[in-house]
Parts: structure tokens; C-alpha cells; sequence
């Protein structure tokens, strides 16, 4: 569980992204260098539309519309502020993938990082768990997983759309 914050403070985190979302309003029309995809639950409707600016191998730039719960908005507004926040060099598709996959295991109740502590915790005060954490640990357990993974989902297949499979382990 996010650690440091209490339920109320969890809470208004989730109601900030979902009133304030970071990377909401897709930048552009799709391009050359650009992917969008589309992913809608197929429990409650909510449909996320999230689009990818690449610099070569990397992200360039996320943004996104949706339509649907606030869970669901706030969880990919959080997951675009851990990308977008991440330095460029650090967005390639192994790092999403990575940052994806622990987030979705958190999601799901396990006790990863989300986005390894010593590695993008910075936006927050030290010893506080990040957004995407906050949300993860929200979502755990409960009937709503899937309205918190719907982005995750979205960018997933955003990543396989402009790099291809993910390389199998080791």
C-alpha cells in the first residue's frame, strides 16, 4: 500500500488527476512519426484514445483523450506524468514495457515498485510514493482494476505499434 499517505490523501490525489489530467487533449493530427491507438473496456465502455510522438526509438511526447469513470482518466493521467516526467533518454519501449508491467502487477495486488523508487520517484517529496503508485494501490484488489489499466493497455499497444513485439527475456 502507498505508504506515507493517508486513504484521504490517496483519495484527493486520484480526484486532482482526474479533474487536472496531465497529457489530456491529443497534440496534433497523427503523423509520420506518430501512433494512436484506441482501447475501450469491454466491462464498462470507458475508452481511452492515447497518441505517441517518437524521436527515433524513443517518446517523444503523450497525449490522450477519454471518455469515461474518473478512475480510469485519473489512472492515465497519472501514467502520463510518470512517462512524460521520465528524461527523454529514459522512454525508450524496454523502460515503458518494464514500467508497465509493474504497474499492472501492482494493479493486481503485488507489491512492486511501479516505477522503481531510485528511479523516477523524483517528482514527489522523498519517501512518498508516486502518482502512478498511489493509483495502483487504489485499484488493487478491486472490481475497478480494469477501469486503472486502461491506459496501460493503450500505451502497451501504442509501444507494439511503433516498435514491435516486445524482445522475449534474456
Amino acid at each position: 500500500m502507498s505508504a506515507g499517505l493517508s486513504e484521504q490523501e490517496r483519495r484527493l490525489l486520484l480526484q486532482e488527476h482526474a479533474q487536472h489530467p496531465v497529457g489530456r487533449g491529443l497534440v496534433g493530427a497523427p503523423g509520420a512519426h506518430e501512433v494512436e491507438v484506441v482501447r475501450t473496456s469491454p466491462l464498462c465502455g470507458d475508452e481511452v484514445r492515447l497518441r505517441l510522438r517518437l524521436d527515433g526509438e524513443r517518446v517523444a511526447a503523450l497525449s490522450w483523450e477519454h471518455e469515461g469513470c474518473s478512475l480510469s482518466a485519473a489512472a492515465t493521467s497519472a501514467l502520463a506524468a510518470a512517462v512524460l516526467e521520465r528524461p527523454v533518454r529514459r522512454r525508450g519501449a524496454a523502460e515503458l514495457r518494464g514500467l508497465l508491467a509493474r504497474y499492472a502487477a501492482r494493479c493486481a495486488g503485488g507489491p512492486e515498485e511501479v516505477d522503481g523508487a531510485d528511479e523516477v520517484d523524483e517528482p514527489g517529496s522523498p519517501g512518498q510514493p508516486s502518482d502512478l503508485a498511489v493509483v495502483a494501490d487504489l485499484a488493487a484488489g478491486s472490481a475497478r482494476r480494469g477501469c486503472a489499466v486502461l491506459g496501460a493497455q493503450a500505451l502497451g499497444a501504442a509501444l507494439q505499434e511503433a516498435f514491435g513485439p516486445a524482445a522475449p527475456p534474456g
